[in-house]
Protein backbone atom coordinates (compact mmCIF):
# COMPACT_ATOMS: atom_id res chain seq x y z
CA UNK A 1 0.00 0.00 0.00
CA UNK A 2 1.39 3.40 -1.00
CA UNK A 3 1.16 6.03 1.74
CA UNK A 4 2.64 8.93 -0.25
CA UNK A 5 3.39 9.92 -3.80
CA UNK A 6 6.78 11.34 -4.69
CA UNK A 7 7.15 13.49 -7.80
CA UNK A 8 10.58 13.46 -9.39
CA UNK A 9 11.64 15.63 -12.27
CA UNK A 10 14.28 14.71 -14.79
CA UNK A 11 15.59 15.82 -18.12
CA UNK A 12 17.32 12.53 -18.92
CA UNK A 13 16.50 8.86 -19.26
CA UNK A 14 14.37 6.80 -21.60
CA UNK A 15 10.70 7.25 -22.40
CA UNK A 16 8.16 4.76 -21.21
CA UNK A 17 6.68 3.29 -18.11
CA UNK A 18 9.47 1.74 -16.07
CA UNK A 19 9.17 -1.28 -13.83
CA UNK A 20 11.70 -2.77 -11.46
CA UNK A 21 11.74 -5.06 -8.46
CA UNK A 22 11.45 -2.28 -5.89
CA UNK A 23 8.97 0.18 -7.33
CA UNK A 24 6.63 0.97 -10.15
CA UNK A 25 6.98 4.36 -11.83
CA UNK A 26 4.55 6.34 -13.91
CA UNK A 27 6.28 8.61 -16.41
CA UNK A 28 4.57 11.81 -17.54
CA UNK A 29 5.71 13.62 -20.66
CA UNK A 30 5.52 17.37 -19.99
CA UNK A 31 5.35 20.01 -22.72
CA UNK A 32 4.77 23.75 -22.64
CA UNK A 33 1.22 24.54 -23.70
CA UNK A 34 0.67 26.84 -26.66
CA UNK A 35 -1.86 28.69 -24.47
CA UNK A 36 0.66 29.11 -21.64
CA UNK A 37 1.37 26.80 -18.75
CA UNK A 38 2.17 23.11 -19.07
CA UNK A 39 0.47 19.89 -20.22
CA UNK A 40 1.36 16.40 -18.97
CA UNK A 41 0.41 12.97 -20.33
CA UNK A 42 1.22 9.65 -18.66
CA UNK A 43 3.04 7.24 -20.95
CA UNK A 44 1.14 3.96 -21.10
CA UNK A 45 -1.95 5.31 -19.30
CA UNK A 46 -4.86 7.51 -20.29
CA UNK A 47 -4.00 10.22 -17.80
CA UNK A 48 -3.71 13.83 -18.97
CA UNK A 49 -3.58 17.05 -16.98
CA UNK A 50 -2.35 20.62 -17.15
CA UNK A 51 -1.15 23.39 -14.86
CA UNK A 52 -0.59 27.13 -15.02
CA UNK A 53 2.99 26.80 -13.70
CA UNK A 54 5.29 23.95 -12.62
CA UNK A 55 4.08 23.89 -9.01
CA UNK A 56 0.47 23.77 -10.18
CA UNK A 57 1.33 21.03 -12.69
CA UNK A 58 2.97 18.91 -9.97
CA UNK A 59 -0.15 19.19 -7.81
CA UNK A 60 -2.40 18.36 -10.77
CA UNK A 61 -0.29 15.28 -11.67
CA UNK A 62 -0.52 14.00 -8.10
CA UNK A 63 -4.28 14.56 -8.11
CA UNK A 64 -4.67 12.85 -11.50
CA UNK A 65 -2.76 9.77 -10.31
CA UNK A 66 -4.80 9.61 -7.09
CA UNK A 67 -8.02 9.89 -9.12
CA UNK A 68 -7.02 7.31 -11.76
CA UNK A 69 -5.81 4.54 -9.41
CA UNK A 70 -7.22 2.93 -6.29
CA UNK A 71 -5.07 3.52 -3.21
CA UNK A 72 -3.49 0.04 -3.25
CA UNK A 73 -2.74 0.23 -6.98
CA UNK A 74 -1.02 3.64 -7.05
CA UNK A 75 2.57 4.02 -8.07
CA UNK A 76 5.13 4.88 -5.45
CA UNK A 77 6.90 7.21 -7.88
CA UNK A 78 5.91 9.59 -10.65
CA UNK A 79 8.55 10.94 -13.02
CA UNK A 80 8.01 14.17 -14.97
CA UNK A 81 9.88 14.10 -18.26
CA UNK A 82 10.20 17.55 -19.82
CA UNK A 83 10.18 17.69 -23.61
CA UNK A 84 11.14 20.84 -25.45
CA UNK A 85 10.93 21.20 -29.20
CA UNK A 86 12.87 23.74 -31.17
CA UNK A 87 12.30 24.47 -34.84
CA UNK A 88 15.16 25.83 -36.90
CA UNK A 89 14.51 27.22 -40.36
CA UNK A 90 16.76 28.47 -43.12
CA UNK A 91 19.42 25.79 -42.69
CA UNK A 92 21.01 24.85 -45.99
Amino acid sequence: MVRSLQVLTTGRGSFGVHYNVFMHQIVFEVVESMDGGYEASALGYRIHTQGEDLDDLRRMVQDAVRTHFEEGDRSSMVRLRFVREEVQVGIS
